[in-house]
């Protein structure tokens, strides 16, 4: 895609081919952001089935909500890799393409020889990212992985339960940031090797744990918990406070300057001058004191709105708690346009979260149609590997390829 002056690409990554065999979350929504970004994306789905994304979370009229998000733009191979045909189409894909991602447990993709080390010898320019539970060494690295599994190794699950009750259970938080974050991850390391090659020409191997990838995320509960030597209770501060029409959240750092505007704030200005809490260390280990001044305070109004006009007229980081429908709504969302529509064929219009990216020179964001299963075999296989008609009939005659007959 060039620019309508001539001035060179319209988008960041115009022109990099991604050799896409991943399925479900991880690795889609990896692949999609590149997309987003202007990578040609080639996903390779097994048949008959493909995608097992296609058949979980919310279905209408035959159709993935979880797809849909996180496969638009890209183009199907519906090929079958247990063949030694498949393999010899998969590698000469290999041969053209920037990037391969894949997210099985590992030794799956050794298993079927398209491994790094044998994808590198056909193409040393190629970069590979495997994306996986645990990655590809360590005593888990054989053992399947899901964001479930990351949310309970890393910590997460813990910081989440503790912080709605301490008394309370570990808790998973309410999306798949085990897979989103390791995806991000890869997202990073992808771009910079694409970087890195532009400078030595060579290729690289990138290794995506998703349980590395949740515990880097965290900010401050592992840190808190080395530094404390063990005491983990400065962690469970949770600003959730409960008005008497929804909820609100209010960052306050127990440092002097956030303490002083609080009290402003609430009215409590009196405290400044108290032995106990004046001591930041009090405040920093008793976050039930701060939790308690807010929430006291917050029942005083009828509509939660004017208590947070008050915290923000006094510079606290403030907001209600939003649904997701809300969310959707709310006018920093609609401003930014993060959420799109596609044109769906059966679907009708529906509407998108889209990317996040906002650049000044270049475009980006969501665009194009999640593939029917082996939709682009044809197109795929005729220009870019030269197959004949004849061929690819014969492809799909043998079971090589599949493409979904829709009724």
């Amino acid at each position: 895609m060039e620019d309508k002056k001539g001035a060179g690409p319209k988008q960041l990554l115009s022109g990099v081919k991604i050799l896409d065999i991943t399925q479900a979350l991880a690795g889609p929504f990896c692949t999609r952001l590149l997309h987003d970004l202007g990578a040609e994306v080639i996903k390779i789905e097994p048949p008959p089935l493909g995608d097992v994304a296609r058949y979980i979370r919310f279905i209408k009229q035959g159709y993935s909500g979880y797809f849909v998000q996180n496969n638009c733009g890209k183009k199907s191979l519906c090929l079958n890799l247990k063949t030694e045909k498949g393999k010899e189409i998969f590698n000469k894909l290999a041969i053209l393409s920037d990037v391969c991602i894949e997210n099985f447990t590992p030794g799956v993709m050794k298993n079927l020889g398209l491994d790094y080390e044998r994808l590198s010898e056909i193409n040393p320019r190629l970069i590979m990212c495997s994306i996986s539970g645990f990655g590809q060494y360590g005593p888990w690295a054989h053992r399947r992985g899901l964001a479930a599994t990351a949310h309970a190794l890393s910590g997460v699950m813990w910081v989440t339960g503790k912080n709605q009750n301490p008394d309370g259970p570990p808790r998973p938080p309410g999306a798949a940031f085990g897979d989103t974050g390791a995806s991000l991850h890869a997202l990073g390391a992808i771009c910079a090797a694409l970087y890195w090659r532009e400078k030595t020409g060579k290729g690289e191997y990138i290794d995506i744990s998703l349980l590395d990838a949740l515990f880097d995320q965290q900010d401050s509960s592992i840190e808190i918990h080395v530094l404390s030597e063990g005491n983990d209770t400065s962690a469970l501060l949770s600003p959730v406070y409960k008005g008497r029409d929804g909820y609100i959240t209010v960052a306050v750092n127990p440092s002097d300057r956030d303490w002083e505007k609080l009290l402003k704030a609430i009215d409590r200005q009196e405290l400044l001058e108290d032995e106990w809490y004046s001591k930041t260390e009090n405040r920093w280990d008793n976050p039930d004191v701060i939790n308690s001044l807010i929430e006291g305070w917050l029942q005083g109004f009828e509509h939660i709105d004017d208590a947070l006009a008050i915290l923000e007229e006094n510079g606290l980081v403030n907001a209600r708690i939003l649904s997701p429908g809300e969310a959707i709504d709310h006018p920093q969302i609609k401003a930014r346009e993060m959420m799109v529509e596609i044109d769906h064929p059966i679907l009708g219009k529906v509407p998108i979260v889209n990317s996040p990216f906002r650049l000044k020179h270049t475009e980006s964001g969501l665009s194009g149609l999640p593939p029917e299963i082996g939709e682009h075999n044809t197109e795929i296989l005729s220009e870019l590997l030269g197959y004949s008609q004849e061929d690819i009939l014969e492809l799909e005659n043998r079971g090589i390829i599949y493409t979904e007959k829709k009724k």
